[in-house]
């Protein structure tokens, strides 16, 4: 099995407690590249559970993942309540949870520790969202194998 695979199933219930489905949309071209599993589980896992947090019931998200101009893209997309405009812009720091739209409160590090991580990797982190229409956050991950040398310091 590939680690999105093993991530799926590892996640599997908390999303089936949530009445939210898991999509795995990963391609064979992304399937294999080089960077630090343990972290790479850590990022997708900080994502996933921001999506079932906010994700409604009976909705899908999305975790995808594909190889474009010398990147692997790996994508987490909900169909959750969106955030707002003027929450958009902070994110990414430490400690600010936004709101009690979710199912389950946090520290406010999910995605300040996404960012660090992906970082490491010499990659960076983008997220689209508008109130109403979802969240999709795409982490992306050069495949230059330098790109691993800060991430295993």
């Amino acid at each position: 099995k590939s680690l999105f695979e093993n991530i799926q199933q590892a996640n599997a219930s908390r999303f089936a407690e949530a009445g939210v489905i898991l999509k795995l949309n990963a391609g064979m071209d992304a399937a294999r590249f080089r960077a630090d599993a343990q972290r790479l589980r850590q990022v997708i896992g900080n994502l996933l559970s921001n999506s079932v947090n906010h994700a409604p019931e009976g909705s899908t998200v999305t975790l995808s993942a594909r190889r474009e101009s010398g990147q692997i893209i790996i994508g987490v997309h909900d169909q959750g309540p969106g955030i707002p405009a003027d929450v958009l812009n902070s994110v990414f720091d430490r400690f600010i949870a936004h709101g009690a739209s979710g199912k389950r409160g946090g520290t406010g590090l999910g995605l300040a520790i996404v960012k660090g991580l992906v970082e490491l990797h010499r990659g960076n982190v983008t997220i689209q969202s508008k109130s109403g229409e979802g969240t999709l956050v795409e982490c992306r991950f050069p495949t230059d194998p330098m790109a691993l040398q800060n991430a295993a310091e």
